[in-house]
């Protein structure tokens, strides 16, 4: 284990896996840099963007809690969130953000931590 120091003084544990990637232990929001992307974990809750001509769900976004909103790629996992929409998750991956201001999510992984918005009110 290592302990780096971030900025304004925090102090994080960290540990090397087998590929030399560093993973921040505690701290949500801030994992690392990938490229030109970072890679993050956020939450929120899913609300599609997209249909096709059949009214399927073809893209979605992630809208958090302080109101950002991270588009969702249609790699693999981005995919499987088409049929989680009103649901609240947990989201790791990779963001850039386009030049229009809007970021983009690659998700690697993610859980479900809650059940549809709706249920919540």
């Amino acid at each position: 284990m290592v302990r780096l120091l971030l900025l304004h003084s925090h102090w994080v544990d960290c540990w090397y896996t087998s590929r030399a990637r560093i993973i921040l232990k505690g701290v949500l929001g801030v994992k690392k840099k990938v490229g030109r992307e970072r890679e993050y974990t956020i939450r929120g809750v899913i609300f599609p963007t997209d249909w096709d001509e059949d009214d399927n769900i073809v893209a979605v976004v992630i809208d958090t809690e302080d109101e950002d909103e991270y588009f969702v790629t249609q790699n693999k996992k981005g995919k499987e969130l088409c049929a989680l929409v009103g649901k609240k998750i947990e989201v790791t991956g990779a963001v850039s953000e386009e030049q229009d201001g809007n970021r983009v999510l690659e998700v690697k992984r993610y859980n479900i931590v809650g059940g549809d918005e709706d249920e919540d009110e």
